[in-house]
């Protein structure tokens, strides 16, 4: 969501400030939004009703082109949504393993013929209390569909505090609700409204629009470009509200790490009880496997 609010900000809205107090502020949000952004947001962003192990000893993945997701619960399998190139993998839910089966070779159809994605690569957002054997026969089915090299998602607990409520955030939480593509569009919109005649910040923004570099992070940009542009109009914006807004583009509330085996290299043995949860195994999945077989003892 964060690229397509970022891609459609054109603009900026009214405030008083002397000069230091407008310096201070500045900073202060600059600051804030900075290490916002350092959160690069994954193509996978966790529904608000899957719970995932939180784990902090894992690395941000730059890498990974997205994939499919598969969600495995203790009574459910699920397929996200997800666009690879100009096709859309539809959500859907599945009550066995089977299904996954039929649905996986149906992904797998589809997967080969894009060049964003590799097509032997597959990942797993499983909630913690799965049973290992559910996952190592999800594991399995996948390998089955030709997906090789799978991925296994976790949370990474995020150390930034939101800053307190303003008078917009209310606003704000009703847009959360919304589809990501009319959120971004309305999040766009009441940016706009935040911005106001905040000429410098609206240069910043409208440069969004214009192709950059490959590997430049608009977000860390306009992140950057906050605090000089905000003292250059005189902090004639609401700077609660511009950092209220800017915070929920830029914060990625959910980050996530993969932890992902290759199928060239040499797999270790990984097996556990079949009803050991996947909070206790996953464990074993350190950065350093490079690539393992999952079984049941």
């Amino acid at each position: 969501m964060k690229w397509l609010v970022l891609t459609a900000l054109v603009a900026c809205s009214k405030g008083h400030h002397g000069k230091d107090e407008c310096r201070a502020e500045a900073d202060a949000v600059g600051a804030l939004l900075v290490e916002a952004a350092k959160e690069v947001p994954s193509f996978y962003e966790p529904p608000a009703d899957v719970k995932l192990v939180v784990r902090s000893d894992l690395l941000r993945r730059r890498d990974l082109k997205p994939g499919p997701v598969i969600t495995i619960t203790p009574s459910e399998l699920r397929v996200a949504e997800l666009w690879l190139g100009h096709k859309q993998l539809r959500a859907r839910t599945l009550r066995t393993l089977d299904e996954l089966g039929v649905a996986l070779r149906e992904v797998r159809a589809i997967a080969p013929a894009e060049s964003a994605s590799d097509p032997a690569r597959i990942f797993f957002a499983i909630e913690p209390t799965t049973p290992w054997e559910r996952v190592v026969a999800s594991v399995d089915a996948a390998r089955a569909a030709g997906f090789t090299a799978p991925g296994f998602v976790f949370e990474q607990p995020s150390a930034l505090t939101p800053p307190p409520r303003s008078g917009i955030d209310a606003k704000l939480d009703a847009l959360m609700s919304e589809e990501p593509a009319t959120r971004a569009a309305k999040l766009a919109e009441l940016t706009e409204e935040v911005v106001g005649p905040c000429d410098s910040l609206a240069r910043s923004f409208r440069a969004l629009a214009r192709p950059v570099e490959e590997g430049v992070d608009k977000g860390m940009v306009i992140a950057m470009d906050i605090a000089p542009s905000l003292v250059a109009c005189d902090c004639h914006v609401n700077i609660p509200e511009l950092r209220a807004v800017m915070f929920r583009i830029l914060h990625v509330e959910r980050p996530v790490r993969i932890v992902t085996f290759d199928p060239a290299k040499t797999a270790e043995r990984i097996s556990f009880p079949p009803t050991t949860t996947w909070a206790d195994a996953s464990k074993r999945l350190a950065p350093v496997i490079e690539n393992a077989t999952l079984t049941t003892d």
